[in-house]
């Protein structure tokens, strides 16, 4: 995963929460909420770019 693909997922996540924290791990980035309702279009660009929703996190999450 490159840089613009994290930054293009962040853009992708503020559109659909402004406000929103993220968070990162020591190999991770959680960058929003499984429950928020993110577009079908847009859930193929992020997995597309990289990232991938996990339960775990309960988050969309990108992998370092």
């Amino acid at each position: 995963m490159t840089r613009d693909d994290i930054i293009k997922g962040l853009e992708i996540f503020e559109h659909y929460d402004p406000n929103g924290d993220i968070c990162a791990e020591h190999d991770v980035i959680c960058g929003i909420a499984l429950n928020t309702k993110i577009s079908e279009a847009d859930q193929k660009v992020l997995e597309e770019l990289g990232w991938i929703q996990n339960n775990e996190y309960d988050s969309w999450v990108a992998f370092t």
